[in-house]
């Protein structure tokens, strides 16, 4: 299943200072670099090559509501240590939404589905 809105909104935040919006959509987009601290200081980790870590988090709103939050750590040479927390759901398009971008980071071990008369929001 895609989510070709959230998709191309996944690239804006990504491109342009972190933030996109469409219709009762949002997905923000901050990064970080990962530090120690050593004796009162803050020292960037590096991987193997020297490159610097960097914690990447996007959190997806739906009509004013955080819906999904996904951390990346890590860089493009060494990859990246995915992790999730779904944050609300109370409709179909929330959880095909949750669905949708879960999948779009490679994270498979979880499916949400809304049933109304068994419920309401189910994670599976």
């Amino acid at each position: 299943m895609r989510h070709k809105t959230l998709e191309n909104m996944v690239e804006v935040a990504q491109n342009n200072d972190g933030e996109s919006n469409r219709k009762g959509w949002s997905v923000t987009m901050k990064r970080d670099s990962i530090y120690t601290y050593k004796k009162g200081y803050k020292e960037a980790i590096h991987d193997k090559h020297g490159r610097e870590l960097v914690k990447d988090t996007y959190t997806f709103i739906h009509w004013g509501t955080p819906i999904l939050k996904i951390i990346q750590e890590g860089n493009l040479r060494s990859g990246y240590k995915t992790t999730y927390k779904i944050l609300h759901g109370e409709s179909v398009s929330d959880s095909n939404a949750i669905n949708a971008m879960l999948q779009y980071f490679g994270i498979y071990d979880v499916k949400t589905t809304f049933r109304p008369v068994n419920g309401g929001f189910v994670i599976l």
